[in-house]
């Protein structure tokens, strides 16, 4: 454990301490899955911020888009207990200077490739909807350190492109997307939203 920062070990700590209290199963498994889910929503994050950045030089307005859900329970110290109502839309949507409709789903892998069928079938069949009405659509893909807008014409088919439902990050270097401070995602989207 020598090699893990500061704030590893305590997460790496915590979840030990929980195996070893018997609330937990294997601590290693949890810390991976923790520090996977941190690094995904650190990844809409950055996605976040180039939507407000885009929206302030005028360019666009894409917000994230919430779950559906319903509050079953509320607890007294503010948490509650909810239930999804909805299949989940993609993540983000709004529009392109302009008026096109842009609609798309974000994704990251600490792994090296990104599978298809990391967007659900709800989420795939939303986007083939609003590709079909004309609106852009794509998968915002991060691959380690690195970001990707890929068209969801390209995603939805890697079978036939690549010969594989996935892709690696050499695969995926058409579309790559400066991704320092944000993922300045629609560097790859051309005015007319192609």
């Amino acid at each position: 454990m020598n090699n893990l920062g500061k704030e590893d070990e305590e997460l790496w700590n915590d979840l030990l301490g929980t195996q070893i209290s018997g609330r937990g199963k294997n601590p290693w498994r949890s810390y991976r899955a923790r520090k996977s889910s941190d690094a995904g929503h650190l990844h809409e994050k950055l996605i976040e911020g180039a939507c407000r950045w885009y929206r302030a030089m005028g360019v666009a307005r894409i917000t994230k888009t919430p779950e559906p859900f319903r509050v079953r329970k509320k607890n007294p110290d503010g948490t509650a207990l909810v239930s999804f109502t909805a299949h989940a839309e993609p993540d983000f949507k709004g529009s392109l200077r302009g008026g096109k409709l842009i609609c798309f789903e974000a994704k990251f892998t600490s792994t090296d490739r990104m599978k298809q069928d990391a967007v659900t079938r709800d989420q795939a069949a939303a986007l083939t909807e609003y590709a079909a009405l004309g609106a852009v659509t794509g998968v915002c893909v991060g691959i380690g350190d690195r970001a990707f807008f890929v068209p969801w014409e390209v995603f939805s088919h890697m079978k036939e492109i690549f010969g594989r439902k996935y892709a690696t990050a050499e695969d995926l270097k058409p579309w790559r997307v400066e991704s320092r401070g944000m993922i300045k995602f629609l560097d790859r989207v051309k005015e007319d939203g192609k």
